[in-house]
């Protein structure tokens, strides 16, 4: 009897924690696009280093996808993060600092999978390391007008402990450009602050203080500006100032 037992327990831990269908390597700054089908869960492996701040971000290939994706990361001993399992949002997103040198998995798999209109769907995965914002060293982004789908965010990563002021400065033709200052907790974004441009404003800052032992990330983000074509360059200079 004990040992049917045990064969029915391991014949339903198989059923609902199928193995993810492992993916070729990743490497930083790469986007992949990828497909679930019911009850799979798929697994990319990257390499990394102590103290690489990284961004994994998952979400919908089409607006016209029913999947509500989520996306765990762990290293060869233990889950390090994973996204709530909220069917309210249509992409997922970790962020930490990775504590050790060596090899990763990032698991993405379908929210609330015993729901048929959430089982299946095709997303895209990037995966960024942030580069090192330091204070007083302003940062120049060259960039692009593109459509507003295409649009992917530029991150940089500081340290709390002080009180700052962070800058977004355009030139005169720029339209849209957006900056959003971030802390990180057990994985997951809480946007703090946002730098916000408009038509009229040629530079934007504020003033906030950062919590000691606490990561932080910016996102700048380029808006399609509607008298330019997509593909018109312009730049912006973000800066942080103690």
């Amino acid at each position: 009897m004990r040992s049917i037992l045990i064969a029915l327990l391991c014949i339903t831990l198989y059923h609902f924690a199928p193995t993810p269908i492992p993916q070729p390597a990743l490497a930083y700054g790469e986007s992949v696009t990828g497909s679930l089908k019911t009850d799979e869960d798929i697994a990319y492996t990257f390499t990394g280093s102590r103290d690489d701040v990284i961004v994994i971000t998952v979400e919908r290939a089409t607006d016209a996808e029913k999947l509500y994706p989520a996306v765990s990361i762990a290293d060869v001993k233990q889950r390090l993060a994973t996204t709530a399992n909220d069917r309210t949002l249509i992409s997922g997103t970790l962020a930490l600092r990775l504590t050790n040198d060596g090899a990763y998995s990032i698991t993405v798999s379908a929210r609330d999978k015993g729901k048929s209109e959430n089982r299946t769907g095709a997303f895209l995965l990037t995966l960024t390391k942030a580069a090192t914002l330091t204070p007083g060293a302003p940062v120049m982004h060259d960039a692009k007008y593109a459509p507003k789908a295409d649009v992917r965010p530029v991150w940089f990563t500081f340290n709390g402990g002080a009180s700052y002021t962070a800058t977004l400065e355009r030139d005169a033709k720029t339209y849209g450009a957006r900056a959003a200052v971030y802390s990180i907790e057990q994985g997951h974004l809480t946007e703090q602050y946002t730098l916000d441009g408009g038509a009229t404003l040629r530079a934007m800052s504020v003033r906030f203080d950062a919590a000691p032992k606490t990561i932080y990330l910016v996102s700048i983000t380029p808006s399609e500006r509607m008298d330019a074509a997509p593909g018109t360059n312009y730049s912006y200079i973000f800066a942080l100032a103690s």
